[in-house]
């Protein structure tokens, strides 16, 4: 297996700025909306083919906002000014038709953005289309390719893949499995799952309430910080220096979880990266072994998001069996027979593994783990799913997904984990990671 390398997502995105820094460059007049989004458009031109991120992208549109926005008075201008995004079909957008599940659910014409659509407008973002995604978010990988190997699996999200290729510097997910995480590991890039309900769902479509979560993707740790101002109030989160200031009060811990076994080296040693990497700026680390009722999270996750998905699905799996995938089939039925007394159990077991990972995380402290077990397995062979995630989907904290390094040219990268609230420390974290990548 060849060395973990940095993972040079600004190559493979091929030079088109990421979210601050054109932020940065367009207040400051070194470049211009028009030109920024065109540079967007020329990578979906040629990488849309390859990638299948897209499942509407309006060219016109962008480029007729784009014009208007350069001509924009200064004093109207929001912090992401002429910045493109994207969300995925679960987000709402006002005026424009849901094709969420198609074929289960008869068009409709949105009559309000969703939440983050209308905070991402007054920001000054412009949307420009709309992404691909696994069945209804979380079911097998489409056929979305991998950025970096086309072969291989994005994790079901075209806005990950989007943003790992040049496509977009900003994009939005709704994943009710933890899989924010997954795509942001599988492509390369950041994935920030904020404190679940810190970015409010209105106007998302929902299936599994308990476990949905609003995801970020970006592509460096500074983007990071910037999302973070703009969406969830964080002050004084600005350059690298800035980010990386809180070394020396900073609290590591590494995780020895249920699921280290199904780790395999290539994780194994991008968590060792990550440890060197904050070792060599005298980060304190220490080692933390759960109390074993954390064994029980795989198996609450399952029971929580199977029970949910069919309250919501089971009529549509009834009525039009044959527009599911087998795997959606499989996973509803599954659900069908799960009580009502077995659900409330492991929401029961869900509050006192929260309440000891809170006890944990007091102070400057970050957990350390694996994002994924390993690099992005072949599309058709794996859905994207990884157990590793289950103890953070169920409990609803902060996670961040940073990259580090490349095994066999295929991304890798770990996770960090905060208290509800402080996604501050996520980006410092990050940013300290990133900063020895690069050394």
């Amino acid at each position: 297996m060849a060395a973990a390398s940095h993972v040079d997502v600004k190559n493979l995105a091929g030079g088109v700025p990421g979210l601050s820094a054109a932020a940065a460059a367009i207040h400051e007049n070194r470049l211009s909306v028009d030109g920024y989004i065109a540079a967007c458009l020329r990578r979906i031109a040629s990488e849309e083919d390859r990638v299948r991120a897209f499942t509407a992208c309006d060219r016109d549109e962008a480029e007729k906002r784009a014009y208007v926005f350069d001509r924009m008075p200064a004093g109207k201008r929001g912090p992401i000014h002429g910045i493109p995004y994207a969300v995925s079909t679960a987000f709402d957008i006002k005026g424009e038709p849901s094709n969420f599940a198609p074929a289960l659910r008869e068009e409709r014409f949105a009559s309000a953005d969703a939440a983050i659509v209308a905070a991402s407008r007054k920001a000054g973002a412009i949307a420009i289309g709309t992404t691909s995604s696994a069945e209804f978010g979380c079911f097998g990988a489409g056929a979305i390719g991998n950025p970096w190997a086309e072969a291989r699996s994005s994790g079901g999200s075209g806005a990950a893949a989007a943003v790992a290729s040049g496509m977009l510097p900003l994009a939005f997910g709704w994943r009710p499995d933890g899989a924010i995480a997954v795509s942001a590991g599988y492509c390369g890039i950041y994935g920030l799952k904020p404190t679940r309900g810190a970015i409010p769902g209105g106007g998302v479509q929902s299936l599994v309430p308990s476990l949905e979560s609003v995801g970020l993707y970006v592509r460096e740790a500074a983007d990071v910080a910037l999302v973070s101002q703009l969406f969830l109030g964080y002050k004084h989160l600005a350059d690298r220096g800035d980010l990386a200031s809180c070394a020396d009060t900073l609290a590591v811990q590494i995780l020895d979880g249920a699921s280290a076994y199904r780790i395999q080296p290539p994780a194994r040693s991008a968590l060792n990266r990550a440890v060197t990497a904050l070792s060599d700026a005298r980060v304190e680390i220490a080692h933390r072994r759960f109390s074993p009722g954390f064994v029980k999270a795989e198996r609450c996750y399952d029971t929580i998001f199977s029970y949910e998905i069919a309250q919501e699905l089971a009529r549509d799996r009834d009525r039009l069996p044959d527009a599911m995938g087998e795997e959606a089939l499989v996973r509803i039925d599954h659900g069908r027979q799960v009580n009502a007394s077995a659900y409330e159990l492991a929401r029961r077991d869900v509050i006192a593994m929260r309440s000891e990972l809170l006890d944990q995380l007091e102070g400057n402290t970050v957990l350390l783990d694996v994002a994924i077990e390993g690099v992005a397995p072949i599309r058709e062979d794996d859905t994207g799913w990884s157990p590793m995630q289950a103890l953070w989907a169920l409990t609803g904290i902060p996670t961040l997904v940073v990259p580090c390094g490349l095994m066999d040219g295929l991304p890798i990268g770990v996770q960090i984990a905060a208290a509800p609230g402080r996604e501050d420390l996520l980006a410092r974290t990050a940013s300290i990671i990133e900063g020895r990548m690069e050394t």
